[in-house]
């Protein structure tokens, strides 16, 4: 087992971070946007890219020596942490959107008519005359399967379920996997049915704006092969969905014809067409600075364009006697061709590309004007009431339970008090050291809760193997070009932000000249030097505000904030990484670490 010191930065990490990797896994407790403490679990791989190379932090780990049985009792306990948190946070949102379904019952009972969407029923052309030969060949499927009326009469039950669905708040309680299903969580999954068979009955085609192009040349005769095998598994495989006990199989309905309708067009146009998975409302985080934007899409784009070409060969160019890609690795293609296309649209426009997690999943959603079951106003209006209270009661339960506070409850105390909860005992009580199986507590006083602090107690206390030591993107980068040219000259340049080859500024990086975070004996000169250059920045700021939305003004007012602390030998900022290579990813990130015995 691995305790990990992650060194500060400028920002939300100027204090430093902590977590525990047992085995490849990594464990560490994050503020989110609400002010709670959230759980992360992260690979190493995951860990040291996002921390050591993007964010540019430096991490120390200390070996620890933990019996078997411990181990998978603590990691137990976190995984178990993990999930608990996510359905919280999943129960939040549903509760949420419960009140939303409310008002929107309030507001038909006022008078009103409300729509409401079902995902992915958005990709089909409602209005065109012509059926899409991929769903009218699903449609007869379905029929063959089921009968020819079976279409027709699975509507009107799932249409006189969504009618006779109570509209009655969920009650507040704790949160835990397998809860019943939210009232907002059963009513969408009765509109996606009705909506996947109603479009089923017509069969409309695509809209134009539904596919996008993956890039590469055209689809060989192999991969029409492989995307015509893929589609006719799919269409069985769909044709039994209508009569599925599964509760979500609406919107799995209507993915898998819009992916039909997109399969059919590759085919017919031979070259591979997706989804448009994007989700409208996913951010586009700024770009960085003008100089830098030209590197920064050409080392996007290389790596887009390689995901790509792999996921591609993944699924259309199976070895032989394999069988083409199922739905996961459809998604992966899907999602990787998504991401090349808007990283070429982004840099044709000189526009900042989108972003949200992997995957993509394609859910562009459809208003439809089914009928709101609701009473009179009152009734509609005391039940959005018992909504508001539920939901604002989950809130406070999380607060309550997971509130981030800066002393006393933070990325260290958190962890240790995990697990001290892990290691307390088989039977559920509470040992008087519960972490004596790793050598003894390291937390007893106010000040252990600073994660460098933690790190020397770990070092003092706990069973210590041995050492380990990730080194930043940019040191090294510094120490691979020092290696290659020695001498005064180059390490003056690997010192400033204008000559180092490895400082790819982030968007919100401040103004500063020199790097201290290697610099102990210059640093308060450096750090002198940092804020003069900061401070004038600021003024030429107030000149920019205009242009720039006050953006060098801050820039320059947080340069001279973390200046500061360098005039007392403290370094603080180090200066982020908005982007990286392939190359420098798998070359850079794993290569070069040190270890070293107690």
């Amino acid at each position: 087992m691995d305790y990990l010191y992650v060194e500060s930065n400028e920002g939300g990490s100027s204090g430093g971070h902590v977590g525990l990797a047992i085995d490849d896994e990594i464990f560490h407790f994050q503020q989110d946007a609400a002010g709670l403490l959230r759980l992360r679990r992260d690979s190493r791989a995951r860990f040291r890219l996002r921390y050591a190379l993007f964010e540019n932090r430096p991490v120390h780990l200390t070996r620890v020596a933990l019996g078997d049985a411990d181990a998978a009792r603590l990691r137990d306990a976190l995984v178990r942490r993990h999930l608990r948190e996510e359905a919280e946070d999943a129960r939040g949102v549903a509760l949420d959107a419960d009140v939303a379904l409310l008002e929107a019952a309030l507001r038909q009972a006022r008078g009103g008519v409300e729509t409401l969407p079902a995902r992915a029923a958005g990709y089909f052309d409602v209005a065109a005359a012509i059926p899409a030969a991929a769903l009218a060949d699903l449609r007869a499927g379905v029929a063959a399967r089921h009968g020819p009326g079976f279409l027709a009469a699975r509507a009107a039950a799932v249409r006189a379920a969504l009618a006779a669905l109570p509209l009655r708040a969920t009650p507040a309680g704790t949160a835990a996997l397998g809860d019943a299903p939210t009232l907002a969580t059963r009513h969408r999954e009765l509109r996606e049915q009705l909506a996947a068979l109603d479009l089923l009955a017509a069969a409309p085609p695509l809209r134009a704006d539904a596919l996008v192009a993956a890039p590469g040349t055209a689809l060989t005769a192999a991969e029409r092969v492989a995307l015509a095998t893929h589609a006719a598994a799919r269409r069985d495989a769909l044709a039994a969905l209508p009569d599925s006990a599964r509760p979500d199989w609406g919107y799995a309905l209507l993915l898998g014809m819009a992916r039909l309708a997109a399969q059919q067009a590759s085919l017919a146009e031979g070259r591979l067409l997706l989804l448009d998975a994007w989700p409208a409302d996913a951010p586009a985080p700024p770009l960085p600075r003008p100089g830098d934007q030209a590197a920064y899409f050409a080392a996007l784009r290389g790596q887009a364009d390689g995901a790509v070409a792999r996921r591609r060969a993944a699924c259309l160019a199976p070895p032989p006697g394999e069988p083409p890609c199922d739905q996961r690795a459809y998604t992966r293609l899907e999602t990787a061709a998504n991401r090349a296309v808007d990283l070429r649209r982004a840099a044709a426009a000189g526009a900042p590309p989108r972003a949200a997690p992997d995957p993509l999943l394609p859910e562009r959603p459809a208003a439809r004007a089914d009928t709101l079951a609701v009473g009179d106003a009152a009734a509609a209006a005391g039940e959005l009431a018992a909504a508001r209270a539920a939901a604002a009661a989950h809130r406070a339960g999380l607060r309550a339970a997971r509130r981030y506070a800066l002393v006393g409850r933070n990325c260290v105390s958190e962890l240790f008090a995990s697990i001290d909860a892990a290691l307390a005992g088989a039977d559920g009580a509470v040992a008087a050291a519960p972490q004596a199986a790793l050598g003894g507590p390291v937390d007893g006083e106010l000040w252990d809760g600073i994660p460098f602090v933690s790190a020397a107690n770990v070092d003092d206390t706990w069973h210590v193997l041995g050492h380990q030591f990730w080194p930043s993107f940019r040191q090294q980068s510094r120490a691979a070009r020092l290696a290659r040219a020695p001498g005064a000259a180059a390490w003056l340049a690997e010192t400033t932000t204008v000559g180092a080859a490895s400082y790819r500024a982030g968007a919100d990086d401040s103004t500063f000249l020199f790097f201290t975070d290697d610099a102990l004996a210059t640093r308060p000169l450096f750090g002198a030097a940092n804020l003069v250059v900061a401070l004038a920045d600021g003024v030429l700021g107030l000149a920019t505000w205009p242009a720039d939305g006050g953006r060098r003004l801050r820039a320059g007012a947080r340069g001279a904030l973390y200046s500061l602390p360098e005039l007392a030998f403290v370094n603080i900022r180090k200066g982020t990484t908005a982007w990286l290579r392939a190359d420098e990813i798998s070359a850079a990130a794993w290569s070069r670490s040190t270890s070293s015995a107690p």
